[in-house]
């Protein structure tokens, strides 16, 4: 099922508290012992970066879908006036995209 998917998102380990959440979950108790105890921690800790990232980056794929969207708007007025406007448009434009991308892998 696609809601048990989980993506670690490469900009998490660079925020100043992706370190502290996984500690507190990994150092809190869990139900069972060996590979039960691992699983259930695990679950745990998928669960908290679930919200942890909503709560501190929001929805990073709509995000870059949404500047991605943008871009190809720009790139399409860029390419009907071809004016000076419309190009510092697009490179903003493009600028954002590739900032939302770089910081969603």
């Amino acid at each position: 099922r696609s809601s048990d998917l989980f993506r670690y998102i490469n900009v998490w380990h660079r925020h100043h508290t992706f370190w502290e959440t996984v500690s507190t979950i990994w150092q809190g108790s869990g139900s069972g012992v060996g590979m039960q105890l691992f699983y259930s921690k695990l679950s745990s800790l998928r669960t908290q970066l679930r919200k942890w990232n909503k709560e501190e980056f929001g929805n990073i794929f709509a995000r870059v879908q949404s500047a991605e969207v943008t871009y190809k708007q720009r790139e399409a007025e860029f390419d009907s006036t071809g004016d000076v406007s419309s190009m510092t448009h697009l490179h903003e434009a493009r600028a954002m995209y590739l900032r939302e991308f770089v910081n969603g892998m």
